[in-house]
């Protein structure tokens, strides 16, 4: 159902909670594969050489140019929101734990992934 989110208005969980099966580590071995799949693929840089090319835009009317614009600010926001929310999941594996080595980690990934959000935005 392609709309299924302007349709939906309630999700109900019926039966027991689940234990999760997937750990942290997996969580990141999966994250680093994905952002090695965009890197590999050249999403960003190719974006970028697209967005820089003038011929890519002389023909579109000015809607379509707005719609254009909306979509290049979605991808630019992309990234920006990525850190974010990586950022953001650092907090309950990290807040209140026993500093150790895996500690240290995630409080510096949190610190890195706040700053360049923050840079980033800003910008």
């Amino acid at each position: 159902m392609s709309d299924w989110y302007e349709k939906a208005g309630h999700a109900f969980v019926l039966g027991s909670k689940k234990e999760p099966t997937v750990t942290i580590q997996n969580v990141f071995k999966r994250g680093i594969k994905i952002m090695g799949s965009m890197k590999k693929k050249k999403f960003y840089s190719n974006s970028a050489e697209y967005i820089l090319n003038d011929a890519n835009f002389d023909n579109l009317s000015d809607e379509e140019l707005l719609i254009m614009r909306d979509r290049i600010s979605a991808w630019i926001e992309q990234p920006i929101d990525q850190r974010a929310m990586l950022g953001y999941v650092m907090n309950p594996l990290r807040i209140g734990k026993t500093l150790n080595k895996e500690i240290a980690a995630f409080n510096t990934v949190h610190g890195l992934c706040w700053t360049s959000h923050d840079v980033l935005w800003i910008a």
